[in-house]
């Protein structure tokens, strides 16, 4: 208990202050624009989502806090400590010896790992830097919640073979493992890791586990059919327009065999990691490998690794199994199916239990050799430098601006990540810097529409509205039937005294969104700024017809009414502006005018 409570503690002190982390990235589509966490629902209401269950959760928090971050933060908070108290309790109860390994019922009740080992794997997984992108990352909760039923998996399988197969902990199994496939699609190797678990460590065999549990393995394989009602395999073979075309043989940026050859050293990266966790990069925007010959090291590297965990899984089962869970987790995103990022730190949010047994058990030889005294020392101290880089490592999460610098200076070459580092400081109204953000990122790829956009934007901010038109119209050739770049790049004409073809490029904005918001009044202020009375009036007029209850806009008809000598018509307007909005100052003062006797 008090073991289990240290962990708790430490994991808390240690993501202490990751409530202050920001949106970033794939949080604004998920969480901050996203219509279906607006309703929390019953979970069918999500089920249009790729992934289910995180957007529920997501709804729960929108429902207690709306687009204030620290709800999000304390719910990724506690998925992370309930799945390092679950993997805790998992190193500490795993057998020593398998039936097959014979020796009475007491000896295979012996824990093969000693409480003390447990303890220090599962604390220092609590809080390693590595795992902050998995937790601190807000939409990164679809990887720490898999990450808990995959645990949850293996844990019911543990419960199962100690209380002799009692059927209620192969349901639970069964039901864990569905959830996770709602979670998240990595879970797809749940199934198989649990039933190598159960052949390495409680059964001895894979037979004698299919024998004894093949009921519930059948169970966890049949949840792959969630994979594929939502899409999953669909979506690898041909990609989605549902989704976004962003994982499988229909990526356009690379190619499995591309995508094979680069993976050993992300990898080998990630290893990297594990053991020195620094300098750590949010978006890495990982370069394919040019050719085999560049992936040839790495690439032997990894084989090798391959190699010696096939090899200890024939030979020394227990020390394969733990290579074989670093490979089968990682297998659905390190591998041939082509993922648009290569890299990301959060993937290892499982795998990193394994490394770390290594590293503990390798200790344990130290303290073996020179004493008790100078373990406790060695584990306290990597236990504070884990944990004072992972509260240093939350910091960045504060401020977009912030963390984008971080990752500009690390991958200068990166354009996603000028990009949003242009927009991150835009939102804090340094408009300069973000223009030379913007261009940082188009010398990279000029023929993004997305850069063109935003860099339009900022200079439009500083009123360089010009160069705002060439950075729209340089979009549009991507970007034709994108409504609001028509609508942003009339702002701009009109801006420049291009009144002619401002409003050539409302009428567009119109014709592609009729019910654009703001296309019909703009369009209205443009005719009414040159002098064109009746057409403005038609204008404004839609406008209100389209914004029900748009004083400005039944205002702007009224001004209107009164050029064209239609005073009765104007006065109606104004009375209903008046009525509705009695704080509208400029329309109860043209209504008097209009009042006044002569």
């Amino acid at each position: 208990m008090w073991y289990g409570l240290v962990i708790v503690f430490a994991g808390a002190i240690a993501y202490a202050n990751s409530f202050r982390g920001v949106f970033l990235l794939d949080d604004f589509g998920h969480i901050v624009t996203s219509e279906t966490i607006k309703s929390v629902g019953p979970l069918s209401v999500h089920l249009a989502d790729f992934r289910p269950l995180v957007h529920f959760t997501l709804a729960l928090n929108y429902a207690i806090s709306g687009l204030e971050v620290w709800s999000y933060h304390v719910v990724n908070l506690l998925i992370h400590l309930a799945s390092a108290m679950v993997l805790y309790t998992i190193l500490k109860s795993t057998p020593k010896l398998s039936s097959r390994e014979g020796g009475s019922f007491q000896d295979r009740s012996q824990p093969l790992l000693s409480t003390q080992i447990a303890f220090a794997v599962a604390l220092l997984w609590a809080i390693h830097p590595i795992q902050t992108q998995a937790i601190t990352y807000i939409i990164q909760r679809g990887e720490s919640l898999m990450g808990m039923w995959y645990l949850f998996v293996i844990y019911c399988v543990l419960r199962c073979h100690l209380s002799g197969n009692w059927a209620a902990w192969k349901i639970i199994a069964v039901a864990c493992c569905a959830a996770g496939m709602f979670t998240k699609e990595t879970m797809v190797t749940a199934p198989f890791a649990a039933l190598m678990y159960d052949a390495v460590f409680l059964s001895g065999t894979w037979r004698g586990a299919l024998r004894r549990r093949w009921p519930m393995y059948v169970g966890m394989s049949l949840t792959w059919g969630i994979l594929a009602y939502l899409g999953l395999f669909h979506d690898i073979l041909y990609g989605s327009k549902k989704h976004g075309v962003d994982l499988g043989f229909q990526v356009e940026t690379m190619t499995p065999w591309t995508y094979l050859l680069t993976q050993p050293e992300v990898i080998l990266h990630y290893l990297r990691l594990c053991v020195w966790p620094y300098p750590q990069c949010f978006d890495y925007g990982w370069q394919p490998v040019k050719s085999w010959m560049d992936a040839a090291v790495p690439g032997m590297i990894v084989l090798a690794m391959l190699g010696v965990t096939a090899l200890g899984l024939i030979k020394r089962p227990k020390l394969g199994f733990l290579g074989a869970w670093v490979f089968v987790i990682l297998s659905p995103t390190s591998s041939f199916i082509p993922i648009k990022d290569f890299a990301f730190e959060h993937r290892m949010y499982l795998p990193l239990a394994t490394i770390l047994i290594l590293a503990v058990a390798g200790g344990q030889r130290i303290v073996e050799a020179t004493g008790k005294r100078i373990g406790v020392v060695l584990f306290t101290l990597a236990a504070l430098l884990l944990g004072g880089r992972t509260i240093l490592r939350n910091a960045d999460y504060s401020s977009a601006s912030v963390m984008w610098a971080d990752v500009v200076a690390q991958r200068p070459m990166h354009a996603r990540a000028w990009n949003y580092y242009g927009v991150a400081l835009a939102v804090e109204g340094k408009h300069e810097d973000a223009v030379r953000a913007y261009q940082q990122a188009l010398a990279i790829k000029p023929d993004s529409d997305d850069v063109q956009i935003n860099c339009g934007k900022a200079l439009s901010k500083l009123g360089r509205y010009p160069e705002a038109v060439t950075h729209y119209r340089e979009a549009l050739k991507v970007s034709a039937d994108d409504a609001m770049l028509h609508h942003s790049l009339a702002i701009a004409l009109e801006k420049c005294g291009q009144l002619d073809a401002a409003l050539a490029e409302y009428s567009e904005t119109i014709r592609l969104d009729p019910g654009h918001p703001f296309a019909r009044f703009n369009r209205g202020l443009a005719l009414k700024s040159a002098g064109k009375w009746a057409e403005a009036e038609v204008a404004f007029e839609q406008a209100a017809k389209f914004n029900t209850g748009d004083a400005d806009a039944r205002y702007q008809r009224a001004v209107c009414l009164v050029q064209l000598g239609k005073v009765q018509g104007a006065v109606q307007e104004l009375e209903w502006v008046v009525q509705g909005r009695p704080d509208h100052a400029a329309a109860r003062e043209l209504l008097a005018q209009l009042r006044r006797p002569g």
